[in-house]
């Protein structure tokens, strides 16, 4: 994408690197930041962040706009995994994290369709920018959704022998 929009692919490639290493940094940040801030707001920042890295990324043909791109996206994608994480443990507890996981990573497997239906769109409308600014509307929308969200109401669980 960068290159149709005229710059180097060195450069392109760097601007990967960067994204790949905010990445990284985000999530041990979120960890020590897990402790002060509700994750939900963890999420919430990083939901922006990435908004703001796919409308930097659906431009980028300029520094200003790659740098935004990696350090919006880079921030936004370890922000939101991690964050999701401790929420999911946080709302539904460690006994059933090994089922929120699996049926978030389960679910999260439709992103595969991503890289198709975005070169589909590129290929029959001339480029990725409406499928960068789409995918940011619809993480502007998950933001929304996650800001006004309340913790689930939980029933106790009776593991007695008594209840059978």
């Amino acid at each position: 994408h960068m290159g149709n929009l005229g710059v180097a692919i060195s450069v392109a490639a760097g601007a990967l690197s960067a994204h790949a290493l905010i990445n990284a940094l985000s999530r041990a940040f979120g960890g020590a930041l897990a402790t002060w801030i509700d994750p939900k707001w963890l999420l919430v920042s990083g939901l922006l962040g990435e908004v703001i890295g796919m409308l930097a990324l659906a431009s980028a043909d300029n520094m200003t706009t790659i740098v935004l791109f990696a350090i919006g996206e880079g921030y936004g994608f370890g922000m939101c995994i991690f964050s999701t994480t401790i929420l999911l443990v946080n709302y539904y507890g460690p006994r059933e994290a090994p089922k929120t996981m699996g049926t978030m990573y389960l679910i999260t497997t439709i992103a595969m369709l991503g890289p198709f239906l975005g070169g589909y769109v590129a290929d029959n409308f001339g480029g990725f920018e409406s499928v960068f600014r789409s995918y940011a509307v619809v993480l502007a929308v998950c933001l929304i959704a996650v800001a006004f969200m309340k913790p689930p109401l939980l029933r106790q669980r009776d593991d007695s022998p008594d209840n059978g």
